[in-house]
């Protein structure tokens, strides 16, 4: 069972509590309703609809994509974007990065939307070509300065469709509740 499901049962637990306590309300119990159970009830109403919508959509700042657009500049690459498949945030995040790099003057590939792993960071990449090491590092770190998290993974063999020979592949991964 999910927290979530957990959660939704504690929710209405409280709401049922609630209901029944006034059933046959006195005025005292109509006053201590109102006071504590009534914004406890909207609290935990609020909380719910977090929990269903997920975390924040991630965005760049102007500061992030200023000083990604300066440092992006001084290097040139191919790449392409990967997004998790079905996954909306991931792939609104990756078109959003794409054109930082695409302004930057880098050769952008299309965005491939069919990654199914996740790892704990933001950000991945992978690269098809020992010359890209030194580029990878370079972006990889980058995104670190600006705290965007990019950390190293192994990638199962064939995980990436259509992947570009002498290419860095850049991979965003799903969005990590905080």
């Amino acid at each position: 069972m999910s927290w979530a499901t957990i959660f939704d049962k504690i929710i209405e637990k409280v709401k049922l509590n609630f209901l029944n306590r006034i059933k046959s309300p006195s005025k005292k119990t109509i006053i201590k309703v109102s006071k504590s159970n009534v914004g406890i009830i909207q609290q935990a109403d609020v909380i719910k609809n977090i929990t269903k919508v997920g975390a924040l959509p991630r965005h760049l700042s102007v500061y992030q994509k200023t000083i990604l657009l300066s440092k992006l500049r001084t290097i040139k690459s191919k790449a392409r974007f990967v997004s998790r498949l079905m996954d909306v945030e991931s792939s609104n995040f990756a078109d959003e990065l794409n054109a930082v790099f695409r302004e930057a003057n880098w050769e952008m590939l299309p965005r491939n939307n069919t990654f199914l792993d996740d790892f704990p960071s933001d950000l991945t990449i992978y690269i098809t070509g020992d010359n890209l090491v030194h580029i990878s590092d370079f972006v990889s770190q980058t995104f670190n300065e600006l705290n965007i998290k990019c950390a190293p993974y192994n990638i199962r063999e064939n995980s990436i469709s259509h992947s570009e020979p002498d290419a860095i592949h850049i991979i965003v991964l799903s969005n990590k509740l905080l």
